[in-house]
């Protein structure tokens, strides 16, 4: 149980006072004006000002009274300075228990455990490898399509790798002289801008056999640009440079020959996940309100659903007030710094990469 401080104390009290301190000065102005009325009315009136004063002074303690009470309730109602009984508490852990066993993994696989939400963090408090700030180009052309969301059996049941990598250069292409050369159009490039990672590739969780890679390797893929691209927005979705990641990568045979590589992100519509210095990895989880069905099963998440325990901790998203742009990862960043994590990556890799 948490008591209220010295100082919230001392501005409670200080009501009661300044409610004496008013009926005190009452009473002393009331004897000054009965000096100067004639006796007869003195006495008529003197009953009616003790009426009056007993009133007032009974007012004056009541509002002092009702003041230190509201103070006392604000406090015990306060955020992170409640006075937090056994009982709310209890219910919210109860509460949090029940959500977690509510957004359970697709039919068939592993259920996500739930997550701790008694330590919260601060985006703008994870330690990540120092990164170059990349000018990104001014993108006029829009792109639409509907937007499967992530789901982490569809989408790596359809890469070609999943990797572990460090983005060691980031420039940008622009494609809009050959953009209406009927060769680029018929293979589907979405936009004549794009946006160049090169990496080197630290960890392969899957690859292709055909690929021949190797850790270490240095590697290129390339997404285009629209107007709608979240990398144009918001800096989580940006995959930044020095900066290391987990990440989908697939292949569109349309785009060899006609773009610097055919390889791309699988899913650049959400976050990557995002590795700290010190052993963290920052991903994505949204959990819908109502069950989502797609290829015949259900799903009660998007995103890395399936990499929840209850080692994850919530990222407050604070760095949106800092970057003046309000993205929609509000309550849908997670991170782990468990020694499983990666051993659970490759566990989902081997269910579903084929």
């Amino acid at each position: 149980m948490k008591y209220m401080d010295k100082n919230e104390m001392k501005m409670a009290f200080s009501y009661i006072k300044e409610s004496d301190d008013f009926a005190e000065k009452m009473a002393k102005r009331m004897d000054e004006e009965r000096g100067k009325i004639p006796e007869l009315s003195k006495n008529r009136r003197v009953r009616g000002s003790r009426r009056v004063l007993t009133y007032c002074v009974a007012s004056a303690a009541g509002v002092a009274v009702t003041v230190f009470s509201i103070l006392l309730f604000m406090h015990m109602n306060q955020g992170d300075s409640i006075l937090q009984t056994s009982a709310a508490t209890q219910t919210t852990d109860q509460s949090t228990e029940q959500t977690a066993k509510d957004n359970t993994a697709i039919s068939g696989n592993q259920s996500a455990t739930g997550y701790s939400d008694e330590a919260l963090v601060n985006y703008s408090d994870l330690q990540f490898a120092a990164s170059k700030t990349i000018e990104y180009p001014g993108v006029e052309y829009s792109m639409s399509a509907d937007i499967l969301p992530f789901l982490t059996d569809e989408v790596l049941s359809h890469t070609e790798m999943v990797i572990k990598a460090t983005i060691t250069d980031i420039h940008f292409n622009d494609y809009s002289n050959a953009f209406y050369d009927t060769s680029i159009t018929n293979n589907n490039i979405p936009s004549p801008v794009t946006i160049v990672y090169q990496i080197t590739i630290d960890k392969i969780y899957f690859a292709k056999s055909d690929l021949a890679l190797h850790e270490g390797d240095s590697f290129t893929i390339e997404d285009p640009l629209g107007t709608e691209s979240p990398c144009l927005k918001d800096s989580v979705y940006q995959l930044q440079q020095n900066r290391q990641y987990i990440f989908p990568v697939s292949y569109t045979p349309g785009w060899e020959g006609s773009m610097e590589s055919p390889y791309h992100l699988s899913y650049s519509f959400y976050p990557q996940i995002e590795c700290t210095k010190d052993g963290g990895y920052v991903f994505f989880v949204l959990y819908p309100k109502i069950v989502f069905g797609f290829g015949g099963k259900s799903y009660s998440w998007y995103g890395w659903g399936e990499l929840v325990n209850a080692e994850t901790v919530p990222v407050i998203m604070d760095h949106y007030e800092q970057e003046g742009y309000k993205g929609n990862l509000k309550g849908n960043m997670f991170i782990r710094t468990d020694s499983n994590f990666e051993f659970e990556v490759q566990a989902l890799c081997d269910k579903w990469c084929v």
